[in-house]
C-alpha cells in the first residue's frame, strides 16, 4: 500500500554556486497536490 501522502524532494545542481530545488507533494486528493520551487 502507498502512503496517503508522498513527498518527493528533487535537487538539481547546475554548478557549485547555483542550486535549484523542487518539492512535489502528491496527495490522494488532487486538489491538495502541490509543486513548489525554491
Amino acid at each position: 500500500d502507498l502512503p496517503g501522502e508522498m513527498k518527493v524532494l528533487v535537487s538539481k545542481e547546475k554548478d557549485k554556486d547555483d542550486k535549484s530545488k523542487a518539492k512535489l507533494t502528491i496527495a490522494d486528493d488532487l486538489s491538495k497536490t502541490t509543486f513548489e520551487l525554491f
